[in-house]
């Protein structure tokens, strides 16, 4: 290594050449980086050994630099650790062939260093600061005498004053760059403002949005997708260059559990590209609709306003790299001021159905709690009566059948029953009979003994046991299988039990509430259920009554069901629209008081002022609805008519009778005036024979 600074410069200045001063010119004229290495290297002119000119840019404290070269193609640069490069801060290298080492793979890669036969580094500092290094490449043995290098110290001297005006008017550039795009983006956002200031309908937005970004994006295609909670779908609004004028609407549900799913988890924008795909289906709507044939690349953008999601901007653009180069934050302020627009349309919408709807309301009024029956809400007679019975049998330990449809509140009559008796300081164990299967529901009754079968590996208490001195509540007890039964009715009447692999009877002290929805006597003529069981069960029934039956309940479960939703999700509701009370109280309510939960806690969801969002058309479906028919234990089939030879007369005999009743009963199948009556049948028996055969109670016909 040379000291720079040992060199007399006194004795320079006269080999300065006509090549050498325009070498200089040019170099102090350059404008980038690119046309800076171009220049440079464009040294033969007045130094005829030197084929290559590199530069070696120092990025400050860190362990980088940044190393500039002329390529095949043009200017490049490469990031490379300056531990792998010749890198002096004061001093020129100066290296033969045989000593030089090209420690740098991705400059060995690049072939930055080949034929070189002489090498010199030259440091390039300025009054500022160090900017870094200039190398010089050779092709000759012996290229750097004294004469030559004393003549390169001067360029690099040279070169550090253009290279620092480079760099200076670079930043200066990168500044006025800087300076455009905020002021284009305040352009823009100022656009989209105006657009949504005066919005009074979500479809008028995508429109004006697509005007403002196809022209400072020239994107190919805007979708804006409102978001519906409660159907868990979008309402989206899609515009083109061809749809400019007119948005399409698009309904549907496909996109938003596939597509999108990846979006909407998080609250940055998500990128998709045709290349990779979109994680749906080719033929899918999204895929055909939503995004256009000649994007191949898309933004999409969440749309949401303190939490909630509002729905999703989707933005397409027919170039694949365009959103890796575009301001992402620019993007997301759309959003955020999409977002406010939309929530300030259905703001104002809510507020003018509410004051459209002031006069026509029922205020939520708080409920008087029961004493003995807080957790069951009634005023009817039907459910006084009930409640009657259940603080009869509260007080002694026979066993209670509790009957009624699914969701009548069945569970809650057994929890009353055993909070009114002397068993309440005592634990009340659950049992759903539906629920476990065949195989376990001895063991998890009774319980087994360590090794007792395959995979009993500890002891364990069965729910009688754990019942005792308390009550035991079989839900779902039609369901129980028919060989436990026998083992059920023993434990029942002797008050003992057997845990399995364990034949030592364990006495227990235990209530029983059974409950079902199925027609156990039914079961019983079916030999489904035991007769002996069914009479154990069967000492004290009682059956609820349908929601149906008792319609004077319905304003205060409704009442009670919206504080209690509201409550749980941080709503504050103080009525309900008159008409939607009305329309409450007049359904048929088949699924009872668990359909009128759910429909409330639907309502409560899609409510975002003082007012449930519950329209009369929203429940007028639920008005025809017809029950569906479950799958209940009957009679086996018995056929219409016999001959004496007790055989049946035919089918088609059965066939007609059943559709000349029906005719006769106007369609009605059960009931005193239903065609099931009037025929001495069942009223499942009579389905079951009608679907046999073909026959619809709306219309039915006779073959041809």
């Amino acid at each position: 290594m040379l000291n720079v600074s040992a060199i007399p410069l006194t004795d320079i200045s006269p080999i300065w050449d006509d090549g050498f001063l325009s070498l200089s010119k040019n170099l102090l004229s350059a404008v980038t980086l690119d046309d800076f290495i171009k220049k440079l290297n464009r040294i033969d002119a007045c130094f005829a050994g030197v084929t290559r000119v590199n530069l070696i840019l120092n990025l400050g404290a860190g362990e980088e630099a940044l190393f500039y070269f002329m390529g095949e193609k043009g200017p490049k640069h490469l990031v490379c650790a300056k531990a792998d490069l010749y890198f002096s801060r004061e001093q020129a290298i100066v290296l033969p062939v045989a000593r030089f080492h090209n420690r740098c793979e991705l400059l060995a890669a690049a072939g930055v260093y080949e034929g070189l036969h002489s090498y010199c580094q030259l440091p390039i500092t300025t009054a500022r600061s160090h900017l870094g290094g200039v190398e010089f490449i050779s092709p000759a043995v012996n290229a750097f005498p004294m004469e030559t290098l004393a003549k390169l110290t001067q360029l690099a001297a040279i070169v550090a004053i253009a290279l620092e005006n480079v760099l200076d008017k670079e930043r200066t550039l990168e500044q006025a760059n800087s300076l455009r795009l905020e002021r284009d983006s305040c352009k823009i956002l100022v656009d989209v403002t105006n657009a949504v200031i005066k919005l009074v309908r979500i479809a008028e937005l995508p429109r004006s949005l697509f005007s403002i970004l196809q022209h400072h994006f020239a994107i190919s295609s805007l979708c804006l997708a409102e978001y519906n909670a409660t159907s868990d779908s979008f309402k989206s609004y899609l515009v083109n260059q061809q749809q400019s004028d007119q948005p399409g609407i698009i309904n549907h549900s496909c996109f938003e559990k596939n597509c999108l799913q990846g979006a909407l988890g998080h609250s940055e924008p998500f990128f998709i590209y045709r290349e990779q795909g979109h994680g749906c289906d080719s033929s899918c709507r999204f895929s055909t609709q939503i995004l256009p044939a000649d994007a191949d690349s898309s933004c999409i953008l969440p749309l949401r306003y303190r939490g909630n999601l509002l729905g999703v901007l989707i933005l397409s653009h027919p170039d694949a790299d365009f959103f890796a180069d575009i301001d992402i934050s620019l993007l997301e302020q759309v959003a955020a001021r999409t977002a406010i627009a939309m929530n300030n349309v259905q703001a104002q919408q809510e507020i003018s159905n509410t004051n459209g709807a002031r006069e026509k309301t029922i205020r939520v009024a708080e409920l008087e709690p029961n004493a003995d029956f807080s957790s069951i809400i009634y005023q009817s007679a039907a459910m006084e009566s009930v409640l009657e019975k259940v603080k009869l049998v509260a007080q002694s330990d026979c066993s209670v059948l509790i009957l009624g449809e699914t969701g009548t509140g069945k569970e809650l009559i057994a929890q009353a029953i055993h909070r009114l008796s002397d068993r309440r300081e005592q634990e009340m164990v659950k049992v759903n009979c539906a629920a476990i299967p065949t195989g376990l529901i001895e063991s998890d009754l009774f319980g087994h003994e360590k090794g007792a079968f395959t995979g009993a590996l500890a002891q364990r208490i069965g729910r009688f046991e754990r019942a005792h001195k308390g009550t035991l509540f079989l839900d779902e007890v039609g369901d129980m299988p028919l060989d436990l039964q026998p083992k059920l009715l023993r434990v029942l009447q002797e008050h003992e039990l057997e845990r399995v692999g364990n034949s030592n009877p364990i006495a227990i002290d235990v209530r029983l509430v059974a409950a079902t929805n199925c027609d156990l006597l039914s079961m019983v003529k079916n030999k489904r259920f035991r007769s002996d069981l069914y009479y154990r069960l069967n000492v004290f029934p009682i059956e609820l009554p349908p929601l149906r039956e008792r319609r004077e309940d319905i304003p205060l479960l409704v009442n009670f069901f919206i504080k209690k939703i509201a409550k749980r999700m941080r709503r504050n509701i103080t009525s309900i629209p008159a008409d939607a009370m009305k329309m409450l109280v007049s359904l048929p309510w088949y699924g009872n008081i668990r359909e009128l939960e759910n429909i409330i806690e639907r309502a409560v969801v899609m409510t975002r002022g003082h007012v449930l969002n519950l329209s009369p058309d929203e429940l007028m479906p639920l008005k025809g609805y017809h029950k569906i028919e479950t799958l209940v234990y009957d009679e086996p089939e018995q056929a219409l008519f016999k001959g004496g030879n007790g055989q049946s007369d035919g089918v088609e005999d059965e066939r007609q009778t059943i559709i000349d009743t029906l005719r006769e009963c106007n369609g009605i199948v059960a009931g005193e005036r239903g065609a099931a009556n009037r025929l001495g049948m069942k009223r499942t028996t009579l389905l079951s024979k009608m679907k046999r055969l073909g026959i619809s109670a709306k219309a039915p016909q006779t073959p041809n």
